[in-house]
């Protein structure tokens, strides 16, 4: 097995930034969220000891519908884009107030994990 950060891994890292981005703006525990299709690219290895970061902007609220656009890099090359989208477990999603402001989108702080070693 090659010592990559491997693609499974990656959608992981992606699904958790988004969930990381939006759980500020849910009513947690009554309002969660679930991923319910994820489309993305894995256009780089990465190997271990480099700093992964993710970036996603919330681009859509269709009710219960939240949809990503998502990438993420390792600092040396773009490794991975695409979108991914996730339903929240209530009709109602306290977030739609972005859209009542006139903003368009929302951007979220990257997230970062060191890739580390699988075969310790």
């Amino acid at each position: 097995m090659p010592e990559v950060f491997a693609t499974g891994f990656l959608v992981g890292f992606l699904e958790w930034a988004c969930i990381r981005a939006i759980n500020p703006h849910l009513d947690w525990p009554r309002e969660q969220t679930v991923g319910t299709h994820i489309d993305v690219s894995h256009e780089a290895a990465t190997p271990p000891g480099l700093e992964v970061t993710a970036r996603v902007e919330l681009i859509e609220v269709d009710g219960r519908r939240l949809v990503f656009a998502v990438e993420a890099d390792d600092g040396v090359d773009l490794i991975s884009r695409g979108r991914t989208s996730a339903s929240s477990s209530t009709r109602r999603i306290r977030c739609q107030a972005w859209r009542k402001k006139g903003c368009q989108r929302m951007t979220f702080i990257p997230l970062r994990e060191t890739r580390h070693d699988p075969i310790a």
